[in-house]
């Protein structure tokens, strides 16, 4: 009897949740982490760190595999600037928005003195190549600048990112010897952005 009951209440109960779910609430949830979103930043740039914010994982990029922590001011640069040492594969998980497109921007430095070449980095998104970039050889300034299609992102809450490089190794390191070899650190990341399109 009293099972019959709790049956007969369980289609209300979940119109009572649906109604506690509702598209407002999930709308000041949004807006709630946009704020806190914003107020770390705030923060970030008040304490003179805001390079590192350019670096960090946020509620939409989660830095992943190939990846160092965050570093600041590498020898060859002046200032503070801050930036991730990548390896010949990085990963990164970006939130997807639903069925609309996104913007990914990203941009480094690769040391061509010592790769002794001038490498090819390329953006992957679950596999589908959606950017390619060739450093000038006299700077070494890499950037990736693409919109990633709604195709690529519908139905998924997160997407994986990998970026490669072509080369990445001390080319006249014996391999006999590469447990000699200094750290790996000829690749860098100074920034990244995952937003809606212009």
């Amino acid at each position: 009897m009293i099972r019959s009951r709790l049956l007969l209440l369980l289609p209300l109960l979940n119109v009572a949740f649906a109604a506690g779910c509702s598209k407002s609430d999930r709308a000041s949830i949004t807006l709630e982490a946009e704020q806190r979103q914003a107020r770390a930043h705030g923060l970030s740039a008040d304490a003179g760190s805001s390079s590192s914010w350019n670096v960090s994982c946020s509620d939409d990029i989660i830095y992943d595999d190939g990846f160092t922590l965050i570093e600041h001011d590498r020898k060859d640069t002046s200032g503070n600037s801050a930036f991730r040492w990548m390896g010949q594969r990085g990963t990164v998980r970006l939130k997807s928005h639903g069925g609309r497109p996104m913007r990914l921007f990203t941009y480094g430095w690769a040391n061509i003195k010592a790769l002794q070449t001038t490498p090819t980095l390329t953006a992957y998104i679950d596999g589908r190549m959606v950017g390619t970039t060739t450093p000038p050889p006299e700077t070494g300034l890499w950037g990736i600048d693409t919109v990633v299609p709604k195709e690529f992102l519908e139905g998924r809450d997160w997407v994986e990112l990998v970026i490669t490089t072509s080369t990445i190794a001390w080319p006249w390191a014996d391999v006999a010897k590469l447990a000699d070899a200094p750290t790996l650190a000829v690749i860098a990341l100074n920034f990244m952005s995952w937003t809606d399109p212009p």
